[in-house]
């Protein structure tokens, strides 16, 4: 497999200039720990500098280099009183595990910050996706839904964003819906326990879209190639080839058939007579009501040629012959 340079996902979610964490996270602030002599003359260790719950949290899951614990790196003589009444306080390190509510709550946190994004024009949904993928790989997020009823984190998570922007037409209930569709498998991805990482497939698709348009390629935007590729990584126990990442990252042109292009028109026509188009235009005339019927009747004889194809390919399934199957439905339309 083609070795790709990391461009991380932890750059892609950086917003506002604020640091962000995850599975690829890091973060400098350690303990700083001082010697005192108390009252008795005995050698105390005390921390100066700690980090606080959220930063402790954070760091765990960030696969960081663990926190000194207590007593570590000291001489013999500065290892703190460990005898009845003097225990040392509870060390601090790689295992203490983080609070996944408070992971929770970070995470619709920079939801928010998305959407606000989102507003001022930026990249934000693909940002999103990406930062919905890292959750689900750390146990935060799933594709189920609450036992009482209620929203799936899907849900829950495109309304948030699109609350702190409502301008966009993407919003729409319809739209809402299907982009909280979309997030779904990005988060379904994230959960998958046959990967060894799902966010290291993550880094790959922004890593080799980059490439993509470096190479003037022009791959779809990073939150539909991101889905895309969720969704072929889903039907796959082993982890995508760049290849596969990269298909999944092309655009595809749309087959163009008589009946769509005479679709299209017949929209653009019924716009200008009602006047409902977005340049505002209306034409009610004697002719204009003339080819907007006559292309109405083309678009319903495809439709029906469709139908009549569709009743045909069921009659010879059934076992009848092609001449057979055209016969009998012929015959039901002519009665029709």
């Amino acid at each position: 497999m083609t070795d790709i340079n990391n461009l991380g996902i932890d750059d892609m979610l950086n917003v506002e200039g604020e640091e962000t964490f995850g599975v690829h996270g890091t973060h400098d602030t350690q303990p700083v720990f001082e010697t005192q002599e108390d009252e008795a003359g005995q050698v105390v260790l005390t921390v100066a500098d700690l980090p606080s719950v959220a930063e402790v949290g954070t760091l765990a899951i960030a696969h960081s280099a663990p926190l000194p614990t207590l007593g570590q790196g000291h001489p013999a003589d500065e290892v703190p009183d460990t005898s009845e009444g003097n225990e040392a306080p509870p060390t601090i390190g790689h295992n203490q595990p983080a609070d996944p509510a408070e992971m929770r709550r970070d995470f619709f946190k920079d939801v928010n910050k998305f959407g606000k994004a989102s507003g001022e024009g930026a990249s934000a949904l693909g940002r999103l996706a990406l930062r919905s993928l890292r959750a689900a790989a750390d146990g935060i997020l799933s594709t189920a839904k609450p036992q009482g009823g209620g929203k799936d984190d899907a849900t829950l998570i495109y309304e948030a964003y699109a609350a702190m922007d409502s301008k966009h037409s993407e919003h729409t209930a319809g739209g809402a819906k299907a982009n909280a569709s979309k997030l779904r498998q990005v988060i379904a991805m994230g959960c998958m326990t046959t990967l060894s990482d799902p966010v290291a497939v993550g880094d790959r698709v922004v890593a080799l879209r980059e490439k993509m348009e470096g190479a003037d390629l022009k791959p779809k935007a990073l939150f539909a190639g991101l889905v895309d590729v969720a969704r072929e990584q889903l039907a796959s126990d082993t982890e995508l080839a760049d290849a596969q990442i990269e298909g999944c990252l092309t655009k595809t042109k749309a087959e163009k058939t008589l009946e769509k292009e005479w679709t299209a028109i017949q929209k653009k026509v019924e716009g200008l007579i009602t006047g409902e188009a977005s340049h505002g235009l209306k034409d009610t005339s004697d002719i204009a009501l003339k080819i907007s019927d006559l292309v109405l009747e083309r678009v319903k004889q495809y439709k029906s040629d469709e139908t009549r194809q569709d009743r045909i390919d069921s009659m010879i399934e059934l076992g009848y012959t092609k001449a057979q199957a055209e016969a009998i439905v012929d015959k039901k339309i002519e009665l029709s």
